[in-house]
């Protein structure tokens, strides 16, 4: 559910904050984000999060490493492959060996670029995120999302 009740917007520069309560408990980790990482940076979601146009305007200098279909995804080719990548993602049983070998595929098609995860406990485990080789860089003190650095070896 990726609805808000809003009163408003308001811009800080080129930014937009929203004011009113949100539905998606993960706006503090994207806010974390918008001002915590460079705008290089690639976004790792679920593909529904961005479905509402207010996330997309509130990352708007951040690259999506995938987004949920529109009418002009169709032709692009790595599509369903990025499609694909997230379910491994976000899957707490993939195997340690097939995470690494996806997020080498993952930094093949981005390269020198920081990827940056927001993840719920309830999806992927902090502890699994750990062994992944994802630093948590910013921890959510509730049911929201934590953000993970998938790279920081780069």
């Amino acid at each position: 559910a990726n609805r808000a009740v809003y009163k408003g917007y308001e811009y800080d520069g080129a930014h937009l904050n929203y004011e009113g309560e949100y539905d998606d408990d993960r706006a503090d980790a994207y806010y974390w984000i918008r001002g915590n990482t460079s705008t290089d940076s690639i976004i790792v979601h679920p593909l529904d999060v961005f479905e509402v146009f207010r996330w997309t305007n509130l990352l708007h200098e951040r690259l999506h490493y995938v987004k949920a279909s529109r009418v002009y995804t169709q032709n692009i080719e790595a599509y369903d492959e990025r499609v694909s990548h997230l379910e491994v993602f976000y899957n707490e049983a993939t195997a340690l060996d097939d995470y690494q070998k996806l997020l080498e595929r993952m930094m093949d098609s981005l390269p020198g670029r920081p990827l940056y995860a927001v993840v719920k406990d309830a999806e992927v485990s902090p502890e699994v995120m750990r062994r992944r080789g994802a630093k948590l860089v910013y921890e959510d003190d509730g049911a929201g999302g934590n953000v993970y650095w998938l790279n920081p070896q780069e």
